[in-house]
């Protein structure tokens, strides 16, 4: 059986030092986060749409196949891809 003493000394380390080091814990974390996130992100390119006279260009291709391709490619290229 749990003395007297002990039990104090138990109930003082649960509620004294056990909020301290989850404290410190959640804090190491985040920063943690906060570290992979900024590694991570990456700034968001403005898309850049095909003109009118880009679009109809693309439409003198023979067939539906060949217009698809035209403007992928061209969305691609103005687009850095």
């Amino acid at each position: 059986m749990i003395d007297e003493k002990e039990k104090t000394l138990r109930d003082f380390v649960h509620e004294a030092i056990v909020p301290l080091i989850e404290d410190v814990i959640v804090k190491k974390l985040y920063q943690a986060l906060e570290v992979v996130a900024s590694e991570i992100k990456s700034p968001r390119k403005e898309w850049v749409s095909l003109t009118d006279d880009e679009v109809v260009a693309c439409w003198a291709r023979p067939d539906l196949f060949a217009i698809a391709h035209a403007i992928e490619s061209k969305l691609k290229e103005k687009n850095g891809g």
